[in-house]
């Protein structure tokens, strides 16, 4: 005998509305692919017929050989291995297979069988300027930044955006690796105006849902499945950065987490850091957001966020947990100085991203002590709270163990290739003066 209340939720089930079918477009698109007996799968890297995008390679030696920057194919594939070392484990901006053999065909020249086209070219030329930025190596005469020629000319030859969208997965690399750039060199506000337009384009082809890649290659879903969370760190991180809103809410992001895939790096790194972004927004939505709330209600919410920053610190894999004692520091259970260096790399990102965590929940706290303590004296002077305290002195903790694991990659001769982090120093070391 059907049972009704099971048949009611079927119905209620099946008939449940996604936020995407508010769009005509998209229901009618519903409609059609009911009716149709096929569904045609664009790959990720056809390109469109655009005469304008199209290049051969006697086109990319022209435009490389005006470039005093570019480098040798053997310099490329060490910044391209630098690259990948320092920006690859714990995200993903582009696969780095295909632009391993890509790049091996723009140095063939007019002999390659398939010439890159003219966009593909702009993401070597963004790839080639984050390598050059991480090389620490002087910038060219004239030029603030190391890599700067090579951006200025990516930027040169960068679409609109309805040629980036047509070009699908590309087109989103290449504005995504355009926002690391801009952030790299703390150019905050235009990293995160590139942020979003890749989180758009991505939201776009329907990137934050779940099932869109069901027709891909494996290999190519799992790329597109870690392109999307890198995108989403990397705006989140960039709206915290700058005081900006997020763009998007996790209630409307359905897509499964990263997960590991032969020929990948393991999805460790990757999740652990969209576990923090995710927090990151939820401190923009809770703690950034003006609702009136009183100081009580206020320090409940800043100790709700500490409570799930400290449960995602417990939950990092074992060959990157960090302890700090006194003035030493073991990775995996290795001194610092002895930890691979990948391991200490990505440990020390972690790490940072966790302790910037506390820092960005805790801020109001420590600028409300930090004006009371400098109110005149004719003014009344209200002690914080002992809850206020104990927040900010977890704050000031971060702080301190931030400047120790920066005090240590300088040691091993790593922090040269962290300019990412440079801001952040003089961040951490303004609230230990505090």
């Amino acid at each position: 005998m059907p049972n009704p209340q099971r048949e009611l939720l079927r119905t209620l089930i099946a008939i449940a509305p996604d936020s995407a079918l508010s769009s005509s477009d998209n229901f009618g698109s519903e409609i059609r692919s009911l009716l149709a007996s096929r569904t045609a799968v664009q790959l990720h890297n056809e390109s469109p017929s655009s005469q304008a995008m199209s290049t051969t390679s006697r086109h990319c030696d022209a435009i490389l050989q005006t470039l005093p920057d570019w480098p040798s194919l053997a310099e490329s594939r060490e910044l391209l291995d630098l690259v990948v070392l320092n920006v690859g484990i714990s995200q993903q901006l582009f696969d780095v297979r295909l632009f391993s053999d890509m790049l091996s065909r723009l140095y063939q020249g007019p002999t390659a069988d398939e010439p890159p086209s003219r966009l593909w070219l702009v993401e070597a030329l963004l790839v080639m300027a984050v390598g050059r930025l991480l090389q620490a190596k002087p910038a060219l005469p004239g030029e603030d930044n190391p890599g700067a020629s090579l951006f200025r000319e990516a930027t040169k030859y960068l679409p609109g955006v309805s040629v980036l969208k047509s070009h699908g997965i590309l087109g989103i690399e290449v504005v995504a690796l355009s926002a690391q750039y801009l952030q790299i060199v703390d150019r905050k506000d235009e990293a995160y105006v590139q942020a979003s337009l890749a989180l758009h384009l991505a939201v776009v082809r329907g990137m934050h849902k779940v099932g869109g890649d069901q027709m891909l290659p494996r290999s190519e879903a799992v790329h597109r499945n870690r392109l999307w969370w890198s995108i989403y760190m990397q705006h989140r991180r960039l709206a915290a950065a700058g005081g900006y809103p997020i763009s998007l809410h996790d209630e409307a992001i359905t897509v499964d987490p990263p997960s590991d895939f032969p020929g990948f790096p393991a999805s460790s790194a990757i999740s652990m850091n969209v576990l923090a972004a995710r927090i990151t927004g939820q401190t923009i939505w809770t703690i950034y957001t003006d609702k009136g709330s009183s100081e009580s209600s206020f320090v409940e919410d800043v100790q709700n966020i500490f409570v799930s920053i400290e449960s995602l610190e417990r939950k990092l894999p074992t060959e990157y947990v960090m302890v700090l004692e006194g003035s030493q520091i073991h990775v995996g259970g290795l001194p610092f100085s002895k930890a691979a260096q990948t391991a200490a790399r990505t440990s020390s990102s972690l790490y940072l991203s966790i302790f910037q965590a506390f820092i960005h929940a805790g801020r109001p706290i420590l600028l409300s002590i930090a004006r009371r303590s400098h109110k005149a004296d004719d003014q009344p002077y209200g002690r914080p709270s002992s809850a206020l305290r104990r927040l900010a002195e977890k704050c000031v903790e971060a702080a301190s163990k931030s400047l120790m694991i920066l005090q240590e990659l300088w040691n091993r001769g790593i922090m040269g290739e962290l300019r990412d982090l440079l801001s952040i120093y003089r961040t951490f070391y303004d609230f230990n003066l505090g």
